[in-house]
This record gives C-alpha cells, structure tokens and sequence, in this order.
C-alpha cells in the first residue's frame, strides 16, 4: 500500500483498502501494536486527500469556465489506467461524493454561462458595440468546448445547442434592427453614415463567424453593393456595370425581406435622377443641339437599365428630343427674322 501511495492509483487503493477493512475482523487474534483497523484509518485519510486533491483542481477549473482544462485533467486521469477516473464515479463513499460535487458545479457554472449569455445578447443596444459581440461568440464557443470535452458530465448537453441558436436568433434581431437604421440614412441620401454602419456591421458578422445567419449576410453584402456602386456612379460607368445585374439580383431575393425591395427602390430613384438631371443639361445646351454629348450619353446609357424603366426613360428622351427641336426652329426663325432685318437696312 506504501508503493500504491506513492503511485496516486487511487482505485488500487481502494481495493486494498476492501482488502483490510475484511482482515479487521482479524485484530483480536494480533499481539502487536499496529492493527488492520490502524491501517485501514491511515491509507483512508490518503485515499480521501487524494480525491480531494483530484477533485479541487476539476473545480477550478470549472469556476473559470475553462472547459480545456477540465478535460485534460480527465484524460490525465484516464491515462493513468483509469484508477481516478473510476474512483471519482465510485458509486460508495467519498469518491462517490466529490463527483457528484464535481457535476453538480460542472453543470451550475455552464447554465450560469448560458443564461448570462442570453442575457447579453438581448440587450445588445442598436449601435452594436464590437467588445460585447467578441464576449458573446468567445462564451458561444465556450460553451461548444463543454460539450465536446465533458458531454458525459452533463445533466442535459443538447440544452448546449438550444442556447447557441437562441443566442444567434435574439443577435440576428438586433442587426435586422441596425440594418433598418442603415436603409433610413440611404432613403435620405446620409450615405457617408450609411458606408460607416455597413462597415461596421460588416465587422460584427465577421466576429460572428460561423454565429451568423447568410440571410443577413445577403442583407448586409447587398446594402452595400447598393451604396458602394450605384449612389454616386456616373451613368457613363453603366457599360461595365450594368444596373440590369444589380435589379436581378435583388430582384431575386426582394420577396423574403422588405430591406431588398426597399434599397432596391433606393438604387431606382437615384438613377432615375441621373438619367432626368442629363436630360436637363441636354435641354439647357446652348446653341440648342438634338444631338448633344448629353444626349449621347443619355443614349449610350439607357440600353443597361431594365425594361420598364428603360422605356420610360426613353418616352422622356423623345419628349427632349422634341422639344430642343422646337428650340432649335425657334432659334432659326429668330435667325432669320434677324437676317431680313439686317437685309432690309443694307
């Protein structure tokens, strides 16, 4: 028992010690001093401090939520033949004990991280803040170790999953809500604010990692692509980037989330806006040209612009066209009226 001792094979010991608790009823027939019960005492101490020893280490580690730990203690005691592994699972005395202490603080400081999780996630204010998102995807991954490591030891693990989706649901709210407050600085045409929280939020979903729900990535990737593209490109840029690949591709998606349709509507009026502004400076063109550069741009242009509003625009064109060739009759009637005049005093 002295050379078991030495080892820390406290399943050994306990097995001895079976071994001397049944030779005890021997004593009576011992002359010495030393008695199977003055054994069976002492190597009992040691059993129980070595399971204490065992234990203490499991728990602080738990307080600190470091799950790693906990399980490379386990394996440790897996490896030395499984001696502390079993006596901790005991289902008699002390070892029976500290595993039940050891589970029940397992499972207490996990729903502990759960719920305070949640909690987090729930009063994430409008704005996002990038520490608490790190805090929350650094307890969501946490939480993803104590399954991996200590499923066996716990009361209910799949409560594990429930919490992450949980968490990923209340998170995806609030970004809904962020993005909400991004479509309203582009409907006002704040798009200097708009690049700064799409940036921002860009970040919080990279945190995110696996944590984020591709709904709101697409959400998110389109505002962008909306902003960044079409707000302020000129229309001479449409050959390269036709505006008939944006329409499509938020044409597929506007259904399932007003957010499309609505920066879809956005990216319209504002090249609506282009378009009517070139027509402007077309008609404004002096001399009067039916052909100006303005014109030629119009043109050149409009054929990248779906259907319906291309053919709007067009019926604005011909009403264009029209009218600077009215100014263009009246210039020359003017000319000439002006050369008769000339003619007569000569």
């Amino acid at each position: 028992m002295k050379t078991l001792n030495h080892t820390d094979q406290i399943e050994a010991l306990n097995t001895k010690l079976s071994i001397v608790q049944a030779l005890r009823k021997l004593d009576w027939f011992l002359d010495g001093d030393e008695k199977f019960t003055d054994i069976y005492r002492a190597y009992q101490n040691i059993v129980f401090e070595k399971i204490s020893g065992v234990s203490q280490q499991i728990i602080d580690a738990i307080k600190d939520f470091d799950y790693q730990r906990v399980a490379d203690k386990m394996l440790a005691l897996q490896s030395s033949n499984k001696d502390e592994m079993k006596a901790l699972q005991s289902p008699n005395g002390v070892e029976k004990y500290y595993y039940v202490e050891f589970k029940r603080s397992l499972n207490a400081g996990l729903n502990l991280l759960m719920e305070g999780t949640k909690a987090q996630a729930i009063t994430l204010e409008n704005n996002i803040e990038i520490e608490e998102i790190k805090l929350i995807v650094e307890n969501l991954k946490t939480m993803e170790k104590a399954k991996q490591f200590i499923e066996n030891h716990l009361d209910a693990p799949n409560e594990i999953d429930y919490c992450v989706e949980d968490v990923k649901e209340k998170i995806e709210k609030q970004i809904k809500r962020f993005l909400v407050g991004v479509k309203a600085l582009i409907d006002n045409h704040n798009f200097f604010e708009a690049v700064k929280k799409i940036d921002s939020i860009t970040l919080v979903r990279i945190l995110l990692g696996k944590y984020y729900e591709k709904e709101i990535f697409y959400q998110i990737e389109a505002l962008k692509y909306s902003v960044d593209k079409y707000a302020e490109m000129d229309i001479s840029q449409y050959t390269l980037n036709p505006p008939t690949d944006i329409f499509a591709r938020f044409e597929q998606v506007n259904d399932t989330n007003p957010v499309y349709n609505e920066a879809l509507s956005t990216i319209r009026e504002k090249i609506l806006t282009k378009f009517r502004e070139e027509l402007d400076k077309a008609k404004s063109k002096q001399p009067p040209e039916s052909n100006n550069i303005h014109i030629r741009r119009f043109e050149s242009a409009v054929k990248y612009l779906p259907e319906a509003m291309r053919s709007a625009l067009e019926v604005e064109l011909k009403y264009c066209k029209d009218d600077i060739v009215l100014r263009i009759r009246d210039d020359e009637k003017k000319n000439y009226k002006m050369h008769l005049v000339v003619e007569m005093l000569k």
